[in-house]
């Protein structure tokens, strides 16, 4: 296989990760409107970014509105979702820059242990339901 076909299979595998992770990402919703979040547009192919080599998942992501006040829990399901179906990944979350207000959530949704302590809420407290409609376990 020469390099052209090469890069064309490396495209043909991306893509198709690509549909997967939007596949995955259409059992999470937006608790306000109950819609997921590929179908309404809040995360599209073009905001997902995948690099095979060093196993990164980079997904951005439109909030309903700049200030809604579930942008990090509805990050934080995101990431957990994400991680489960791709565990040997580092799976980042952020919000597309052109989101009023996007670098100063983009820096909290760096903190990692922020995230996970957020899920654990969303856990704890029976909430899941409400953003996510597939199957936990």
């Amino acid at each position: 296989m020469n390099d052209e076909e090469k890069e064309i299979e490396k495209k043909k595998r991306l893509e198709v990760m690509k549909s997967l992770v939007l596949k995955i990402l259409k059992d999470i919703r937006d608790p306000e409107t109950g819609m997921n979040l590929v179908d309404s547009g809040l995360i599209r192919a073009d905001f997902v970014s995948i690099d095979e080599n060093e196993k990164n998942i980079d997904i951005s992501w439109i909030p309903t509105t700049p200030f809604c006040p579930l942008i990090l829990h509805i990050s934080a399901v995101i990431r957990y979702i994400l991680v489960k179906h791709f565990k040997d990944w580092k799976v980042k979350v952020k919000l597309h820059p052109d989101v009023i207000g996007s670098d100063m959530w983009n820096e909290k949704l760096k903190n990692e242990s922020l995230l996970e302590s957020i899920l654990n809420e969303i856990k704890e407290r029976g909430w899941m339901q409400y953003f996510y409609s597939g199957d936990i376990e």
